[in-house]
């Protein structure tokens, strides 16, 4: 067999390797372990690489796709008829490339953005001591989820993306200079490439505390970093972010059962609350969400904690006939 027809076996065989795995990735019961094993064909050998940019790019430039999936198989069919032997070797990657790329390009490129959603969602009814979940990611990472939380992943070549909408979670993120870990938390860009973070967003607060490396998170184009051992405070009602020294293991305490604040909004305290409270609570007024609370809310006792607040408090706690509870101001 000559080197050109060798050199076009090995490329059709990537391509039917390319395609096995968009076939197994695209699978609604397709796990994080696929993507793991995905994610290990791309790396190990930089031809797989090229091929994947190739069709990405090809894709992205032709706007068409040949939904007819027995094209494939024809066309390797084909390639192994020849068995190698081709007079014009160098037609046949042209004329099998741009027939293969036509209709499973945009496959291959979806593939290459796989998301994935994981969370925990904690039934009222759940045991208090469930109050953490550890996931880990494709690439090694672990992010551990309060109730009631959820992080949706999409990893790609290029970048290890993350979405959380609400909750808690904390990131301990594997190393991987070349493909950058961040996750978008509202209007924020939290960046990592190495690190342990938790991320803490509650009404319009959105609170980044770092315990291992350094982070940048970003908003509106401006950049801030956070080092181990201290936190930055997003306001949804205010400009800047507010940066202090804090202790780690206070932002961490929600892993044991502990919520520990610091003058904070009880509107953000309460928005914790419900996520493990049996019955939500609601303000009448936005003077009540506005009261500071400085303390500690054990998630087992939610409940007597709220029917506290009035003494403590110039509040009322009102509750409705379908079980809701709203907190009036009274002062």
């Amino acid at each position: 067999m000559n080197h050109g027809a060798q050199d076009v076996r090995t490329q059709t065989d990537q391509l039917a390797a390319a395609w096995q795995w968009v076939l197994r990735l695209r699978e609604e019961e397709a796990s994080q372990e696929d993507v793991t094993a995905w994610l290990h064909w791309y790396e190990l050998d930089p031809r797989h690489q090229a091929a994947f940019e190739e069709m990405q790019t090809f894709w992205r430039e032709s706007g068409r796709l040949d939904t007819d999936p027995r094209a494939v198989a024809e066309l390797l069919s084909d390639a192994d008829d020849a068995g190698g032997e081709v007079e014009n070797p160098t037609m046949v990657p042209s004329r099998t490339r741009r027939r293969v790329l036509a209709w499973s390009g945009a496959a291959l490129a979806a593939a290459a953005s796989l998301t994935l959603v994981i969370g925990l969602q904690l039934h009222p009814t759940s045991p208090p001591t469930a109050v953490a979940q550890e996931k880990q990611l494709p690439d090694g990472s672990k992010v551990q989820l309060a109730a009631r939380s959820s992080v949706e992943v999409q990893y790609t070549p290029r970048q290890r993306l993350l979405q959380m909408s609400a909750g808690v979670a904390y990131f301990s993120v594997s190393k991987d200079p070349a493909r950058p870990f961040v996750v978008n938390v509202g209007d924020l860009q939290v960046r990592a490439v190495g690190t342990a973070f938790n991320i803490r967003r509650a009404d319009a607060r959105t609170v980044v505390t770092v315990t291992e490396g350094a982070v940048d998170v970003l908003k509106n184009g401006d950049s801030v970093r956070a080092a181990a051992g201290e936190r930055l405070t997003f306001d949804g009602h205010s400009g800047a972010p507010e940066k202090a020294t804090v202790d780690a293991a206070h932002a961490l305490a929600w892993r044991n059962g502990r919520l520990e604040y610091l003058n904070e909004p009880l509107a953000a305290v309460i928005a914790d609350i419900n996520r493990y409270a049996r019955h939500p609570v609601t303000f009448a007024d936005e003077a009540a969400g506005r009261i500071l609370f400085s303390g500690t809310v054990f998630t087992a006792e939610t409940d007597a904690w709220i029917r506290a607040l009035p003494r403590v408090f110039a509040v009322e706690v009102r509750v409705e006939d379908d079980g809701r509870r709203v907190l009036v101001r009274t002062d």
